[in-house]
């Protein structure tokens, strides 16, 4: 997709746009609104999926005529139908998000502690270690408690989500038009 993004500097600008204006909106609404959140976050998430879909369709489409397949076509078709399954099973969603984020976070969990062993046994600096630990368990900590009480902490996890979606938007957005400057 990097690639794409390389070629296509507005795709890169639109993704970063979508993804804040994604981020503020599930931030917003789970404080405000949060018995419509599963509905919304489905109807986001599948705009979203559908837009990729076409970008990823568009961006084959563009390439030269030479080339009979590209894998964006599947790529393209992919992210549109999970976007149709979104709206369709509005309530996975959240089930999605709640078990990718606690996986995500017990995943984090297991590379800092192993990445902390590794530092202990190659006589690292304690700094570095003590906080691949503390990051580890951490992350231990709340992915357990995700998965455990992931009813109660469903509005935690939409707005940890609308966070994560508004900072890589960002970051998405700083990384497409730097590249545009550095380049003219």
């Amino acid at each position: 997709m990097n690639n794409l993004f390389q070629r296509y500097k507005w795709m890169g600008i639109l993704l970063g746009v979508l993804l804040i204006l994604a981020g503020t909106g599930i931030i917003l609404l789970s404080i405000f609104v949060p018995g419509k959140v599963n509905m919304i976050l489905s109807i986001t998430v599948a705009v979203i999926c559908f837009i990729i879909g076409l970008i990823y369709i568009i961006a084959g489409v563009l390439l030269p005529l030479s080339e009979f397949y590209s894998s964006l076509y599947l790529y393209g078709a992919f992210a549109i139908s999970v976007g149709i399954i979104l709206l369709i099973h509005m309530d996975l969603a959240s089930e999605v998000l709640i078990y990718t984020i606690a996986v995500i976070l017990l995943t984090l969990a297991v590379v800092y502690i192993v990445r902390g062993i590794l530092y202990v046994t190659h006589k690292m600096k304690a700094l570095q270690f003590v906080l691949c630990f503390i990051i580890g368990g951490v992350c231990l900590v709340l992915g357990i408690l995700a998965l455990i009480f992931k009813g109660q902490m469903l509005q935690f996890i939409y707005i940890l989500a609308g966070v994560f979606f508004l900072l890589t938007g960002v970051i998405q957005l700083i990384s497409a038009t730097s590249k545009g400057k550095k380049s003219a």
